[in-house]
């Protein structure tokens, strides 16, 4: 295939990457004894490797595909979740679920808003004054 940023030899092509995120913004939240239960809005940025290293990937089959190898696109983060008070500073998240859209430049099909889902559970442990 011969796109404008390069040629991808047909094939199929592995890539692995991480995503690190970074956003702010309201979150509501209500609490009562043993339960507190949120909702946020969070805007902010994000930045992979994925695309670099499918990049790599694709030169390494005999392509050659150029792409920024650094982005630090919009992200936009809608949720909300759920925490059990364990004590007044240790609760546990069994829930939080997350609509996150992020607008990397995909090198391969040009398109660049992505939708995920995200779900995250563990311990929040809380500094300060509530």
């Amino acid at each position: 295939m011969v796109t404008p940023h390069g040629t991808i030899p047909a094939g199929t092509y592995n890539s692995q990457g991480n995503m690190f995120t970074y956003q702010f913004g309201p979150t509501y939240t209500y609490r009562s004894e043993r339960t507190n239960v949120f909702g946020e809005v969070l805007f902010g940025g994000s930045n992979t490797n994925g695309y670099l290293n499918l990049v790599k990937a694709i030169d390494a089959g005999g392509g050659t595909v150029a792409a920024t190898s650094v982005q630090h696109p919009f992200t936009m983060v809608v949720g909300g979740g759920l925490d059990i008070n364990i004590s007044k500073r240790i609760a546990y998240r069994p829930l939080e679920m997350d609509y996150v859209l992020t607008r990397y430049s995909n090198p391969v099909n040009f398109v660049n808003n992505q939708n995920s889902f995200r779900f995250l559970m563990g311990f929040v442990f809380r500094f300060g004054e509530r």
